[in-house]
């Protein structure tokens, strides 16, 4: 037995790294150490690839012996600019200019930051099977003018058409207009936010590796919920004279929520060459997109003596007409496409600066829920106008990201 293991040892030790020096040549010949695979059998280290920063072997070679891995990324994402109708002008002409409008058409979304985390565990020492998890967040994006007649403004009003007279007429509701008898004073403003939160947990398999590069398919659960909203808030006081005046107060509120659940599945890969690389990834997820918009208005007036009125009705929000939470399950997918420049400056960190692109096929958004002919201001109890009608659209929030991996 003792021979044996003496045995053993010796060629543990020949196969580990050997050395031959000829007789009479002043040449040593140094062939590449060995190490031992997930199959028991020895095969040729990877320190002379290009992947190795330093002469230590296979195990440091695109991350082996790293069990756990954590990965921080700052983001700086753009969204989808967001699509309105004309909601606010300085004239009285019912097809204004587009230099008279104040609030309406695309506005540009800057770019904003946010946060994304991803945790995984390898399952076994040769890196072939893994499972992990992400989430992300983008900040809140969040718009909000006013305008006032006290800044200067002589006429303030919110377009519309009305669709009681015959034929129907494009208009204006007033918020401010010092031409009228008796003149108005007022203000309104316009607040629209957006949220975009993703998450997923997966499963991992390596199919390909070689020292200097890994491909693999990964599936698994793909969470994401994207909000927006839009109020409209106005104010209006009518002038009577003799220190007596009444008002009126209108809000409009559109609130839009996505909610997706389905199941991914998608390609990652990467290759390293010393201490820098680059990684790739695309996946497709599909499933059911949970749609719910809220539309709901208010109007209240104070009369001259300070009584008031309180009606759940705005101008483009009427509860008789399309008012109250409506919801729609959507099937629908979502697509996503990565790469990343890498920088390996010691063992177990990986800094890295990268691109993402996120894509939506059915998302709900205010804008689309807007429909801007109404049946008369105030609207009469059998008004049919504004409705309501599910208008999805694409959506693609995407930026740049940097980011630090630490691996244990």
């Amino acid at each position: 037995m003792a021979r044996v293991a003496a045995k053993s040892e010796s060629a543990s030790e020949e196969t580990a790294f050997q050395v031959r020096q000829a007789i009479g040549e002043e040449s040593v010949v140094v062939e590449e150490p060995l190490f031992l695979d997930e199959d028991g059998v020895y095969e040729p280290s990877c320190d002379s690839a290009c992947c190795c920063a330093d002469p230590c072997g296979c195990p440091p070679c695109n991350g082996f012996g790293g069990g756990l891995w954590v990965n921080l990324d700052f983001l700086l994402w753009w969204r989808d600019r967001r699509e309105f109708p004309a909601l606010v002008t300085t004239t009285p002409d019912p097809n204004p200019n587009p230099a008279d409008v104040l609030f309406g058409g695309a506005v540009d979304e800057p770019a904003r930051p946010g946060g994304r985390l991803e945790v995984g565990l390898w399952l076994d020492p040769w890196q072939r099977t893994a499972i992990g998890g992400r989430y992300l967040a983008v900040g809140d994006a969040t718009i909000s003018p006013k305008w006032s007649s006290d800044d200067g403004l002589p006429f303030i009003a919110r377009p519309f058409t009305d669709v009681s007279t015959n034929p129907v007429t494009p208009t204006a509701f007033p918020i401010a207009n010092n031409s009228a008898v008796p003149p108005t004073t007022g203000r309104i403003g316009i607040n629209s936010g957006s949220e975009v939160y993703v998450s997923d947990a997966f499963f991992y398999w390596t199919l390909l590796r070689s020292p200097c590069h890994s491909f693999g398919f990964q599936a698994g659960y793909q969470f994401a919920r994207i909000n927006e909203d839009l109020v409209i808030d106005s104010f209006t006081r009518r002038d009577l004279g003799n220190n007596k005046f009444e008002s009126y107060a209108v809000t409009d509120l559109f609130d839009a929520n996505n909610e997706f659940h389905g199941g991914h599945f998608g390609l990652r890969g990467d290759y390293r060459c010393g201490r820098f690389g680059v990684e790739m990834l695309a996946r497709f997820a599909f499933g059911n997109m949970r749609q719910t918009v809220n539309v709901a208005g208010a109007t209240i007036t104070t009369d001259v003596d300070g009584g008031t009125d309180e009606r759940d009705y705005g101008l483009l929000a009427q509860a008789s007409t399309n008012g109250g939470l409506h919801l729609q399950n959507d099937f629908s997918f979502m697509n996503e496409a990565g790469i990343k420049l890498a920088f390996y400056p010691v063992e177990h960190l990986k800094l890295s600066v990268g691109y993402s692109l996120l894509h939506w096929s059915s998302v709900v958004r205010p804008g689309g829920h807007l429909d801007t002919s109404v049946d008369g201001v105030p609207s009469p109890a059998d008004a049919t106008r504004p409705a309501f009608a599910f208008n999805p659209s694409d959506y693609i929030v995407q930026g740049l990201n940097f980011g630090a991996e630490f691996r244990f």
